[in-house]
């Protein structure tokens, strides 16, 4: 741990005897060598780490009285135990079990073990204990889905998940015994197939302590379409991460993610204010480490990204001044590869209205239906597709329709997908989640109403046309069966 634990207490076996019997339990049914304590958050949750390992873990506990058996506790306590950012992780379930003097006492009115030297009430607390355990603990070893939210955590209020050291997870995951950190932190230039997370931390926290004011710096995956991005004002310095508003249905963030992305600061817009990313913000002069740690952090554990190597960066100033790229070790945005920065083009307040006016035209209505998501939802024929205004830098729109559910991602289809978009002129076809799904997106920077039209023509043809192909071949479900139409 780099950082010493804010006001919480270290754990110690004296603070919590539940805690220290939930980690004998691990260690028994997993082999892990030892088990090191970090932090106890709110007094039930405790953060630890797999001594080294790239292991981390969160145990909560729950007490309870058993009620026909006075003074006694039944304390649940569920351990999430993961090895590394990327590995499977694992639950324990245990229910564990002691005895307390005062409980007794308060249910049967015999007060005969508060009334002798605390010695020998400490004692028989102890022998009563080691019986109970012997007779009613229990704990099992299940398999959890990865990115799942601990079922521990199940219970607690939005503003204890936040505060439950959440936060600690993603920097725990990074951290490697001494040797193997002194071996990256030595490192010199790498190579894209060498690039790991440690080297993007540290290459990310010199560029962004060297951004000059206005310009922007975005990293992110083109494939997913998960992106973190800063930029540099005269006053401070912003930073964002994608929300679910701009990500196709099949990757937008789940329970689990969300609950990490808070964890890491990251905070709701106020319907008053601009965009609907994720953002926080810091003081000039920025703290780059702090900010690259969370930056990869978002990218690594919360977008479940699962290599540098899978990144893209684009920085450029807000208006025409050239800017010196950073050494990331990344590919750049073939966006910005050309000499002169390009136009932010209309912000999405403008570019909604050239799509509105678009799709009306096209559909022949008077005006387009907004869905919940601020989306514009149009049938075609056994499909639905979806036309997106995605706020950055610049704003662009994105058309894509799950073109068809709940099918398994077998090789046999990843091939057939493969094989299509081989053949697409426009768009593309990936599966993700248990759907197929169509997608393309336009740049913001000089859009028409006749590229919009275009767009929608292109998706709705792809979209009604590969559903019953893919879903004749491998099943699943489409949206509709009927008539072909066009409607919004």
């Amino acid at each position: 741990m780099t950082r010493p634990s804010r006001k919480h207490a270290t754990l110690t076996s004296r603070e919590s005897d539940a805690a220290a019997r939930a980690r004998s339990w691990i260690m028994a049914m997993t082999g892990e060598p030892a088990i090191e304590a970090v932090d106890r958050v709110d007094g039930r949750v405790n953060v630890f780490r797999l001594t080294g390992t790239m292991g981390i873990g969160l145990l909560a506990e729950s007490a309870s009285k058993v009620t026909e058996r006075p003074g006694v506790w039944s304390t649940r306590a569920s351990a999430w135990v993961q090895r590394g950012p990327h590995g499977t992780p694992y639950l324990i379930e245990a229910e564990l079990h002691s005895w307390d003097a005062g409980t007794e006492a308060a249910a049967t009115g015999d007060r005969q073990w508060l009334d002798v030297p605390r010695r020998r009430m400490y004692a028989e607390r102890d022998r009563r204990t080691r019986a109970l355990s012997a007779e009613l603990d229990r704990a099992s070893l299940l398999d959890v889905s990865p990115g799942t939210v601990p079922s521990m955590l199940a219970g607690l209020s939005s503003v204890e998940v936040r505060s439950l050291a959440v936060d600690h997870v993603p920097e725990l995951l990074r951290s490697a015994t001494p040797g193997e950190r002194e071996g990256s932190s030595d490192a010199g230039s790498v190579g894209p197939s060498e690039m790991t997370w440690e080297d993007l931390e540290r290459r990310l926290a010199v560029a962004l302590a060297e951004m000059a004011p206005e310009t922007f710096l975005l990293v992110g995956a083109p494939a997913s379409g998960h992106y973190v991005q800063f930029a540099r004002g005269s006053s401070q310095f912003r930073g964002e991460a994608v929300s679910s508003h701009h990500l196709p249905p099949p990757t937008q963030l789940t329970e689990a993610q969300e609950v990490l992305l808070h964890g890491l600061g990251w905070l709701r817009p106020e319907p008053s204010q601009d965009g609907r990313n994720l953002y926080r913000d810091w003081p000039l002069p920025p703290p780059a480490a702090e900010i690259a740690r969370v930056a990869v952090a978002t990218l690594s554990s919360a977008y479940a990204i699962a290599t540098p190597n899978d990144l893209q960066y684009r920085h450029e100033s807000f208006g025409d001044e050239k800017v010196v790229q950073p050494d990331l070790g990344i590919e750049r945005d073939a966006r910005s590869r050309s000499t002169k920065p390009a136009t932010s083009g209309p912000g999405t307040a403008e570019l909604r209205i050239v799509v509105e006016q678009a799709l009306a035209a096209w559909l022949e209505i008077d005006q387009v239906v907004i869905d919940a998501d601020g989306d514009y939802p149009i049938r075609t024929g056994s499909a639905l597709f979806f036309v997106r205004v995605i706020d950055g830098l610049p704003a662009a729109v994105r058309f894509f329709s799950p073109i068809v559910r709940d099918v398994s991602g077998d090789p046999a289809l990843l091939v057939a997908l493969n094989e299509m978009n081989a053949r697409l002129r426009f768009g593309r076809v990936f599966w993700a989640g248990g759907q197929v799904v169509v997608s393309m997106e336009l740049t913001g920077v000089g859009i028409t109403p006749e590229q919009v039209t275009f767009a929608a023509v292109e998706l709705a043809n792809l979209a009604d046309h590969l559903d019953d192909v893919l879903h004749g071949r491998f099943g699943g479900r489409v949206t509709f069966d009927g008539l072909p139409l066009l409607m919004n």
